[in-house]
């Protein structure tokens, strides 16, 4: 028997002999940019020529590009305030190939990348913050065929948060006669 190991990358309408390809079996070797379609042809050589084909394995490469967020909501935000809805103003995320899902992830003071749990929409609104985070969101890509998965993360958007403001509280009343001058006000639990 000979053997040729072919390959299309028209989605099986045409297949090409690969250079050197000739073994039983064949070991594909660098990137695959493109999807692509292998098979092998087995020629039975004498007298004539006979020839059949295997069945055909497919790798399917993700065309998902991640989308950006829009990077004019890094910042600082005052103490316990909300920066708002994340996601928006941004590009959003291409493919052409399954379905698309999403992951809001979250940075804690530099501690690490969690998910924020629930946070699985194309935008998020974080609650009110009490701490500087970065947030991210990871887009993924679930081939339809396989179920194989791809993801990509987009950029990060870091929040800072202002330290705690204190307004305090004016403590006693006063009730004076006209003309008098009042005692000094005393403020108390005030952030100085």
């Amino acid at each position: 028997y000979d053997f040729q190991w072919q390959l299309s990358t028209d989605n099986g309408s045409t297949f090409n002999d690969i250079p050197g390809a000739t073994g039983e079996n064949y070991n594909i070797s660098g990137l695959v940019n493109v999807s692509t379609q292998y098979r092998r042809r087995v020629m039975l050589v004498s007298g004539g020529t006979c020839e059949k084909f295997s069945t055909v394995f497919s790798i399917e490469i993700s065309d998902l590009i991640p989308g950006t967020l829009d990077s004019s909501l890094s910042g600082r935000i005052c103490y316990n305030e909300s920066p708002g809805t994340l996601g928006q103003g941004g590009s959003l995320p291409t493919f052409s190939r399954g379905t698309i899902s999403y992951q809001w992830e979250q940075n804690i003071n530099g501690a690490g990348w969690t998910d924020v749990v629930g946070a699985t929409s194309l935008t998020y609104t974080p609650m009110n913050l009490t701490q500087d985070v970065q947030f991210r969101r990871r887009d993924i890509n679930t081939n339809s065929n396989s179920g194989s998965i791809c993801d990509y993360r987009t950029n990060v958007i870091s929040i800072g948060v202002e330290v705690e403001v204190n307004s305090g509280n004016v403590t006693g009343e006063q009730t004076i006669c006209n003309g008098e001058i009042p005692s000094s006000l005393r403020l108390v639990g005030a952030t100085s």
